[in-house]
């Protein structure tokens, strides 16, 4: 269990701050709606919201200004926790700021391909500075790849992006792939420097992400991409917690997708996974739900934990990547049901 004294305070703030998550019925209204100006006016109707569009023009509101303000609060949160939290907490926060960090590497190279990467996170920008060591300007200013990578010399970043340039003709998944396994092996060796309860609240949230994500990964390798054993085993995270070894093995060698879908079943994660139609329902929709349902069952069997951090900061990330798929499929013009098994 963790220590009543020093998370009382943050567990209290944390709690306040998930009352003001939107709620499934929330998600719905804005999904009705019949524009993208109609979805930020609606959105400013809430208070976390009316203050972050609080000088945007709904009417003229662009897709990047929207995302950067949505993303633009998941740090002004970030930061939040970060001021009340004290030491431990805060080597917690640097490591779980590192998903940040990667997301936006992952971005700034995916949107080298557009028009509007050059200022993407200019609202953002001296929010996540306050943070990181990451020359933000630097990185999205940069013309190519290898533009963004100089630009990451001297951090942590530099030599695993270094060793996919020197592929033959590398691809934004090489990048993107090799940056979420670095994260993974980076934060599962890092946990050793906490003891105790925050030991095991870091080993279970880091573990069972991992779990989950190797699910999806050797799923989509084999149904999307085709790739053959050799391959999958190169993409896989080589950190088991609960998904044994001997388990990814068998996953990965499965012959067809009922034989994947029973191993599955026998793992700790069948339960989780027990409602998820492999052959109709996107399978990240399931990896986002297993997710969530893991880090809120920490969060109430240990609410005077790391586990407190760790659900919220994920509950806000997932508020946001939904607010901008409901933007996104009221601009193409989606109907209600499309938009809401998407997002629910």
């Amino acid at each position: 269990m963790g220590s009543l004294t020093q998370y009382s305070g943050l567990t209290t703030k944390i709690r306040a701050m998930k009352g003001h998550l939107l709620t499934k019925d929330e998600y719905l209204k804005l999904a009705e709606l019949s524009s993208v100006s109609e979805f930020v006016d609606n959105l400013k109707k809430y208070k976390y919201y009316s203050e972050i569009f609080a000088d945007i023009d709904s009417a003229e509101v662009h897709r990047g200004t929207m995302e950067k303000l949505l993303i633009y609060g998941v740090y002004k949160d970030y930061g939040k926790i970060y001021n009340f939290a004290n030491i431990n907490q805060r080597k917690f926060l640097k490591l779980y700021f590192i998903r940040y960090e990667v997301n936006l590497i992952k971005r700034a190279i995916s949107g080298l391909n557009y028009e509007d990467n050059l200022s993407y996170y200019d609202q953002a920008e001296v929010l996540f500075s306050k943070y990181s060591d990451i020359d933000i300007s630097s990185v999205y200013n940069a013309k190519n790849v290898e533009g963004i990578i100089e630009a990451l010399k001297g951090t942590i970043y530099f030599e695993p992006l270094k060793q996919v340039q020197s592929y033959v003709d590398p691809q934004t998944f090489d990048y993107a792939m090799t940056l979420d396994l670095f994260f993974f092996k980076y934060a599962w060796r890092k946990r050793k420097q906490f003891k105790g309860s925050e030991f095991k609240s870091v080993t279970d949230s880091i573990g069972s992400e991992v779990d989950s994500l190797n699910i999806l990964w050797i799923y989509r390798a084999k149904k999307y991409y085709r790739l053959d054993s050799a391959k999958i085993y190169e993409i896989i995270i080589p950190v088991y917690f609960r998904l044994k070894k001997d388990q990814v093995r068998a996953l990965v060698e499965a012959s067809d997708y009922n034989e994947f879908k029973d191993i599955i079943k026998k793992t700790a994660f069948g339960r989780y996974l027990e409602d998820a139609d492999f052959d109709k329902e996107n399978l990240d929709r399931a990896y986002k739900k297993v997710i969530e349902k893991l880090y809120n069952k920490y969060f109430k069997l240990d609410p005077y934990s790391l586990s407190a951090i760790n659900s919220y900061l994920y509950s806000k990330q997932e508020e946001v990547h939904r607010l901008i798929s409901i933007a996104e499929s009221i601009r193409y013009g989606y109907k209600l049901d499309a938009i809401a098994s998407e997002i629910i």
